[in-house]
């Protein structure tokens, strides 16, 4: 339906479904140690792009730069599938952000091995995090059939391809097609109609001009 490059951190893709369509949005936000007037600019512009979101959309944000931890106060925006014990300032800010706009982190809802959950790696002090978080309405939570990291593509980046299953039916526009010309074999039936046609297409031939060096007509082939 739309593509909209907001910024060099935001774009937003539109998708039309059958029952509701969805709305993609990919937010690079800044890291921990951005400022906070940064922070606070990226998430006003976030918020502004939400709400303009159809409320019957599946909105799913790709992507937090946070760390979100399993302690229980928020145990029901982690679950129990989220890598870290621990919860830093942008975990508290994504769980804030959850909370007031009745989204849910996929990560959470499904279980696989820890090399499948760790989005980036600082290979200087070989630490990994789960940074890459992607987000849903609440409302459409079960769109999204799975969240998991990809270790094997090179994406040529210290994060790993982070991989969400969609299922959802979308339209396909088909363009209506021109009427074709259809040809009328049955009267080939006809031997004078046959010779006339013969004819016609000796003359055709003779006009064709024919080249005698096959390199030469590979070349204009190819062009």
């Amino acid at each position: 339906m739309g593509f909209d490059p907001i910024n060099e951190r935001m774009c937003k893709l539109s998708i039309r479904g059958k029952i509701y369509n969805s709305t993609l949005i990919s937010a690079y936000a800044p890291t921990e140690g951005a400022n906070d007037e940064l922070k606070e600019q990226f998430l006003a512009e976030l918020h502004i792009n939400l709400e303009q979101s159809s409320k019957h959309d599946a909105v799913i944000i790709l992507d937090f730069n946070a760390k979100v931890g399993k302690q229980l106060n928020n145990r029901l925006v982690a679950g129990k599938y989220i890598l870290h014990n621990e919860t830093n300032d942008n975990g508290i800010t994504l769980w804030q952000y959850t909370e007031m706009n009745d989204l849910e982190i996929s990560n959470k809802i499904y279980e696989h091995k820890k090399i499948n959950k760790e989005t980036w790696r600082d290979l200087a002090n070989k630490i990994v995090n789960q940074i890459d978080i992607i987000l849903i309405c609440k409302r459409r939570v079960n769109t999204i059939q799975d969240v998991r990291t990809l270790r094997v593509p090179n994406c040529d980046s210290d994060h790993f391809l982070v991989r969400a299953i969609i299922k959802q039916k979308i339209t396909t526009n088909f363009e209506k097609s021109k009427q074709k010309q259809s040809w009328d074999t049955n009267r080939l039936n006809s031997q004078e109609i046959v010779h006339k046609y013969q004819e016609n297409l000796e003359t055709q031939i003779d006009k064709t001009e024919v080249r005698a060096d096959i390199n030469e007509e590979s070349t204009n082939i190819k062009q």
